[in-house]
Parts: structure tokens; C-alpha cells; sequence
């Protein structure tokens, strides 16, 4: 009788271990997705390239780097982020208003 039961309680662990494993699978497989999904609106956001040319950005990235506390005075005003569309505005950050700093600094690099 007593092996029955060893044996009835290996069958029982051996089920418990696989169901565990199957669990963690799963829940990776989900984890896997999301990540692809994420990657995936990741990857079709815009991004700063596509509206300032290297020179450009290089331009704003000195600027930043010359003058951090007004870039950092301008982005605690700044509500919503509008894309830098005039071609004076492109050319020279210090005409920048607070939404274009915060464009900015949340799109996609």
C-alpha cells in the first residue's frame, strides 16, 4: 500500500512540475507577442529624421548641450508636442517654441 501511495504521489508531482512548465510557457509565448507588437509601433513611429536632416539635429543636439537650463525652462511649459514644420524654425533652435522642444525630445530618434 505504501508504494501505491509514493507512487500515486510521484504521478501527482510530476503533473504539478508540467503544469508549472506549461504555465511559464504560455505566459512567455504572451510575453513574446507583445514584445513583437510593441517592436512593431515602435517601428512605424515617426521619427526626428523625418522632418530635420542630420545637420539639423546636430544643430539642436549643440544647442541643448550650449544651453540646457532654457531648453529645460522651455519644456516644463510646453503642453503638447508639435512638429517643427517652418523652414526657419528648422534651421535655428533658438527660435523654438516650447512644443517643438517637446517633440523633440519625444520622438523617436
Amino acid at each position: 500500500m505504501e508504494i501505491i501511495n509514493v507512487l500515486f504521489l510521484g504521478i501527482i508531482l510530476i503533473v504539478v512540475i508540467g503544469i508549472i512548465y506549461l504555465t511559464a510557457v504560455n505566459i512567455s509565448n504572451k510575453r513574446s507577442k507583445k514584445i513583437s507588437e510593441y517592436n512593431e509601433i515602435i517601428r512605424k513611429l515617426p521619427e526626428v529624421s523625418d522632418t530635420l536632416s542630420d545637420e539639423q539635429i546636430e544643430r539642436v543636439l549643440r544647442y541643448v548641450k550650449n544651453h540646457p537650463v532654457a531648453v529645460n525652462s522651455l519644456l516644463k511649459e510646453a503642453n503638447l508636442p508639435f512638429e517643427v514644420s517652418e523652414t526657419e524654425d528648422k534651421n535655428d533652435p533658438r527660435l523654438w517654441k516650447p512644443g517643438h522642444w517637446l517633440w523633440f525630445f519625444t520622438t523617436k530618434k
